[in-house]
């Protein structure tokens, strides 16, 4: 009788035990999701343009606007890629591999 007891007490304790460990864990969880969101996580942006495009104006606009708004956690990577040189105008910051890096996620994302 005595092994039962002491079992079912040994029991008790850890069901407090894990109850007390499940509120404190929400209660972590609902101060985090009370803390304002501009401390949490962070945005890459990559903008692939080139000097000799006539589409790229808007989307190098965007990406003006975006460093005007001053949002620490939003990243902006710029690639100058190579494939308008063609077309007379050489763009002095292109590269060969910004446009394979181009390439890499359309055939990721479309294909």
């Amino acid at each position: 009788m005595t092994c039962v007891k002491s079992a079912v007490f040994l029991f008790i304790i850890f069901l407090l035990t894990m109850t007390v460990s499940c509120y404190s864990l929400d209660a972590e969880k609902v101060k985090a999701e009370k803390e304002p969101l501009n401390n949490k996580g962070f945005a890459v942006v990559e903008l692939f343009t080139s000097e000799g495009c006539s589409s790229c104006p808007p989307a190098d606009q965007l990406v003006g606007k975006l460093l005007s708004e001053n949002r620490p956690n939003v990243y902006i990577l710029s690639y100058h890629v190579d494939y308008w040189d063609r077309l007379g105008w050489k763009d002095n910051f292109s590269d060969a591999a910004f446009s394979a890096r181009q390439k890499q996620y359309a055939r990721y994302l479309y294909f």
